[in-house]
């Protein structure tokens, strides 16, 4: 009877710890590579907080350096040193438009570097199409080209903010993606980048998880144009 109650013990207790390890959510570590089109307005941490709405935990690392290249990054060393200390499930990476010929080919020859890298600690990359400047809006197709061929290239993932723009434009012209400078995003092309990052990393084209009274940049977004950020995302391949 003694070795009764002990088996039923040891049972209630193994089925009590398998239930809160079945409980225990997965953080998802991301490492994001590039230079000021990733930390202006932190695109990092709004993928964090759009995370929270979909009750996923993610944890973000950034090496991101002003006027930076995926060379500039190789270079210095620091990723692949992170690589090598730290697990992650995704590299999120981006460069400057690299439009022109010499620039795709460089964005094809660093980015298969870094898809070798993150080979060998199994981690996932996903490449963070950016966009052409204001003052050369002709080179668009050339950015979406560069970064999808690159993508290819790899067999990487692909999360294509620059399209994103393209797609919203064409159904609210008007709507302001460029801070003074031409260049960086405005907070709500931020938004836009971490929405569209977030649903490419997570495989999740329906975002009508997010409320957006309830977020950090609900002042940023009318009503209309979240519904319309989250149509254009159902849109991309």
């Amino acid at each position: 009877m003694k070795k009764l109650y002990i088996l039923i013990f040891l049972s209630i207790a193994f089925g009590q710890v398998y239930a809160q390890k079945k409980q225990t959510k997965k953080t998802t570590k991301i490492v994001f590579v590039g230079n000021s089109l990733t930390y202006y307005h932190n695109i990092p941490k709004l993928l964090e907080e759009i995370g929270k709405f979909d009750k996923q935990k993610i944890k973000t690392t950034s090496f991101t350096n002003p006027d930076y290249s995926l060379e500039d990054h190789w270079n210095e060393g620091k990723v692949q040193n992170a690589l090598q200390k730290e697990y992650f499930d995704f590299m999120v990476a981006q460069q400057g438009s690299s439009a022109l010929p010499e620039s795709q080919q460089m964005l094809k020859n660093y980015v298969q570097k870094y898809a070798n890298e993150c080979k060998k600690y199994g981690t996932k990359l996903n490449l963070y199409m950016v966009w052409a400047m204001k003052s050369r809006l002709f080179d668009f197709d050339n950015v979406i080209y560069s970064y999808t061929e690159a993508a290819k290239f790899v067999n990487a993932s692909l999360s294509p903010v620059g399209l994103a723009w393209k797609k919203v434009w064409e159904k609210s012209p008007d709507l302001a993606f460029y801070e003074t400078d031409g260049l960086h995003p405005t907070k709500k092309a931020s938004v836009l980048a971490a929405m569209v990052i977030y649903s490419k990393l997570f495989k999740k084209k329906d975002l009508s998880f997010l409320d957006l009274s309830k977020t950090s940049w609900a002042k940023e977004l009318s009503s209309a144009e979240f519904e319309l950020f989250k149509m254009v995302i159902t849109e991309l391949d």
